[in-house]
């Protein structure tokens, strides 16, 4: 993961990881990843699962369009959070403790996969 986060932000990608907060509980991999060391890393917090507007509101933030975005994510609801948002889905099918069957515009088997579309 660390190779590509590197390769996306020296290349200047807009980055953005979502701490999802469910239960009363928020977790997120950026302790483990040191996502403060990616200067184009943007941290939001996502309050309701599924709803697009927080999503919607980063991509506006990031002045990029939907079709320039990929969420890509390995849980139901990550999945329609991009179906609600109106953007593409890529499976993180390395990360998927999913029980039910997803798909994605992309099926992502590892994330070094991800470099494939640059």
């Amino acid at each position: 993961m660390r190779i590509v986060l590197n390769t996306l932000s020296m290349n200047m990608y807009p980055l953005l990881q979502i701490i999802k907060k469910e239960a009363g509980e928020t977790w997120s991999f950026g302790h483990v990843l040191n996502f403060a060391a990616y200067p184009s890393m943007k941290v939001m917090e996502e309050l309701k699962i599924k709803d697009p507007e927080p999503l919607l509101k980063c991509i506006e933030n990031l002045n990029v369009s939907k079709e320039e975005v990929i969420y890509i994510g390995d849980t139901l609801s990550d999945q329609q959070s991009s179906i609600n948002a109106g953007i593409d889905f890529g499976y993180a099918k390395w990360g998927s403790v999913s029980t039910s069957p997803l798909h994605g515009t992309y099926t992502f088997e590892s994330p070094t996969n991800l470099l494939k579309l640059l």
